[in-house]
């Protein structure tokens, strides 16, 4: 039987694939406009904190690091801090 631990890293994944697949329009149509790589990331980040509120603070944190990020790299480095944080878990950058 598949342990509560990996069903939850499950519907994780498959939460970002829905996500990127349906946001990455976003990408292809802006480029890389830095604000189409925040809002890709906010509405990734909000979708993820609103089904798994465990990770909701830090969550709250990627959105607030992201709305004060002027590059893509400063967004690329948010993803990667909440990446490590997340244990691998969660890839929240397009």
């Amino acid at each position: 039987m598949i342990a509560m631990r990996e069903l939850d890293a499950l519907t994780i994944i498959a939460i970002q694939i829905y996500y990127k697949t349906q946001l990455s329009r976003l990408i292809r149509d802006w480029g890389t406009n830095p604000n189409s790589y925040r809002k890709f990331i906010k509405v990734l980040a909000q979708a993820i904190s609103h089904h798994f509120p465990r990770f909701k603070d830090l969550m709250d944190e990627a959105i607030t690091a992201v709305d004060k990020c002027q590059s893509i790299d400063c967004m690329i480095k948010v993803c990667s801090q909440v990446f490590e944080e997340s244990g691998g878990i969660l890839d929240i950058c397009p």
